[in-house]
């Protein structure tokens, strides 16, 4: 596998999955994971929606959990010409269903084109938040909604896990930090975040913890179904603190960036 491949920035690259086992052989160890995020995001899409864009949406894990709020057209936008034609088959009768492959830094569409936009898993594979972020504030229509998940460094687990001398990462500090070697990984401080979308001309309207049980512990001993059902049956309302190794965030566009 390869995961970085350089852009034309120098200094910006983007995670690759061309090589990869991501759908049957990551996704297949987190079926936890999987069933909290479809239920997550069919509780907090809203629509109808004319146009929504699922950018960084892979094979299309998500489009179960949102095609139904969508009237006219749903694109899948994914670097991975690999996972798009993954998608395309998957969803070749769906008439609502598009794909297209480019790069989130750059997206080869119309500016004011979607009325939404999600972006599940993505944002820690980017070391330029702000171009990616205006990107995606460029192709919404004003006042679209903007539904956004990011890896959480300061939450209750890697807190615990910094006090113990066993993680390199800094709950507190506001610097974005990468946890892995040789890709990006990169956590973030709920306030750096905020800091950013305010800036990219978004707010923030709801916030909702994710992965609350996320341990491996727990999925060796109760087992993944279990840990989404008991996770799942918590109320979203009294989900609202940035704890969790997982955030959704629901933002609306209030101005063009």
């Amino acid at each position: 596998m390869t995961p970085l491949l350089e852009t034309n920035k120098p200094t910006v690259k983007i995670t690759d999955y061309q090589d990869a086992d991501y759908e049957k052989g990551f996704w297949g160890e987190r079926q936890y994971e999987d069933l909290i995020e479809q239920s997550i995001l069919r509780r907090l899409i809203k629509g109808p929606f004319s146009k929504l864009i699922d950018v960084g949406g892979g094979f299309g894990r998500l489009i179960p959990s949102y095609i139904s709020a969508v009237k006219e057209r749903s694109v899948l936008f994914d670097y991975s010409q690999k996972l798009l034609d993954s998608a395309n088959v998957r969803y070749r009768n769906e008439p609502r269903f598009e794909s297209i492959q480019g790069s989130f830094y750059e997206m080869p569409l119309d500016k004011h084109t979607f009325d939404a936009a999600i972006s599940v898993r993505v944002i820690h594979h980017v070391e330029d938040v702000a171009t990616y972020l205006k990107e995606i504030n460029r192709v919404l229509k004003p006042h679209a909604t903007f539904i956004l998940e990011y890896a959480n460094k300061r939450n209750w687990l890697e807190i615990i896990r910094r006090l113990m001398g066993r993680s390199k990462l800094h709950p507190f500090s506001l610097t974005p930090e990468n946890r892995s070697i040789s890709g990006l990984t990169i956590n973030f401080h709920p306030r750096y975040l905020k800091r950013m979308l305010k800036a990219s001309g978004f707010k923030i309207e709801k916030q909702v913890a994710s992965s609350l049980l996320r341990s491996p512990i727990l999925k060796k001993f109760v087992g993944q179904r279990m840990m989404a059902k008991m996770e799942n049956s918590i109320p979203l309302w009294v989900r609202p603190f940035a704890i969790t190794p997982s955030v959704f965030l629901v933002l609306r566009k209030v101005k063009d960036a």
